[in-house]
């Protein structure tokens, strides 16, 4: 399977973030994520996989039984691409919407960046 930004960043909202099992959580993570990989969002940048997971497991305590949502196409352009997406409760009203903008490197993610609007 390619390994672009279009089948990472889905994969990373699903796979990472929608995890609920920790152990699944890190083989998601080592699968998706360079080691030195960056999850930068509006608390601040999370430096490789543990930090990474910490980030969603503390999201899952604050909003249990919420989850992530691809709302658009990928787009991708030299490197750089991006997601749109809705967070909430399954079956009910977004509470968050937002952009990951990634960047990739050798076939993982290596930084990402959250935009809520």
């Amino acid at each position: 399977m390619e390994r672009n930004l279009a089948y990472l960043l889905p994969e990373n909202l699903y796979r990472v973030f929608n995890e609920t099992d920790l152990d699944k959580r890190r083989g998601a993570i080592a699968d998706l994520w360079d080691e030195d990989g960056i999850f930068i969002d509006p608390d601040g940048d999370h430096q490789g996989p543990e930090k990474i997971s910490a980030v969603v497991t503390a999201l899952q305590r604050q909003f249990p039984g919420s989850i992530f949502k691809v709302t658009s196409p990928i787009q991708e352009n030299f490197g750089v691409g991006r997601v749109s997406w809705e967070y909430g409760p399954l079956g009910g009203a977004a509470i968050a919407k937002g952009i990951d903008v990634g960047r990739m490197k050798d076939g993982k993610l290596f930084t990402l960046y959250v935009f809520i609007d």
